[in-house]
């Protein structure tokens, strides 16, 4: 009754995430979903509004994937724009370092729409020849669909089961950026430092020597230049702080 494909993006994506970490029976009560999503179901809001308003809700996908697991700890639907899906990842962390949860299936999913699609182009910011991320002639994003979802776990509750684990999440980091459209160089740089600050606690992870970013990379003129700032001054503090070199 609520299946949408936001949802069974996020079903299929959980479903793989799940094989990979070969992960069989968890306790109910201590696992929780982190499912984000940056609007709601917008391709079958206007004709189910009449008949079945829960299928448009942006926590639908969230709520349903708790349901058809059978997890009763947290069911958590955040709402953050392009940050929506680390978002996510980062509530499922702080839960999991709480003591709270044992295990957090966590990410993000969303469908492609031509109205979403419309209010990109009405931005200016929606490529006409591709992405390309610091690219001179870069002229914005690509509109997509589709989910990605992490399974978390304490690392008590990974020694526990045997688990063969490879990374750890040693910090997270937030702020926030005062211009709706785009993150501001400060707002950027705050994230990494509050992030890094967390990770660099943890002497005994043996990564101290190199660090990668990630980038947001939207191609969009604003964005990358406000971010490619934020990581030379990321970059520059952390050597003059001696905390690692970043390449």
């Amino acid at each position: 009754r609520l299946t949408t494909p936001m949802t069974l993006f996020a079903y299929l994506a959980y479903k793989e995430a799940k094989d990979r970490a070969i992960l069989s029976d968890i306790d109910a009560a201590k696992a929780g979903i982190f499912l984000a999503s940056t609007l709601p179901h917008i391709n079958t809001k206007e004709r189910q509004l009449a008949t079945d308003i829960f299928k448009t809700f942006t926590n639908t996908p969230a709520f349903v994937l708790a349901e058809m697991i059978g997890t009763t700890g947290r069911v958590i639907a955040p709402c953050s724009a392009c940050s929506t899906g680390l978002q996510a990842i980062n509530l499922a962390t702080e839960a999991i370092q709480s003591g709270k949860l044992d295990v957090a299936i966590c990410g993000a999913t969303e469908e492609w729409s031509e109205d979403l699609a419309k209010i990109f182009v009405k931005l200016g910011i929606a490529s006409k020849t591709g992405c390309r991320p610091f690219a001179d002639d870069r002229d914005g994003i690509i509109i997509s669909e589709g989910a990605g979802i992490l399974i978390l776990e304490s690392e008590e509750h990974a020694k526990n089961r045997l688990a063969n684990y490879t990374r750890i999440i040693a910090g997270t980091g937030y702020s926030f950026s005062s211009n709706p459209s785009v993150a501001t160089e400060e707002s950027i740089l705050k994230s990494m430092i509050d992030a890094y600050a967390h990770f660099h606690l943890h002497k005994n992870l043996g990564y101290q020597n190199e660090v990668v970013v990630c980038a947001h990379a939207t191609g969009t003129p604003t964005g990358d230049t406000a971010e490619l700032n934020a990581i030379n001054k990321f970059r520059d503090l952390i050597y003059l702080n001696n905390y690692a070199r970043v390449d």
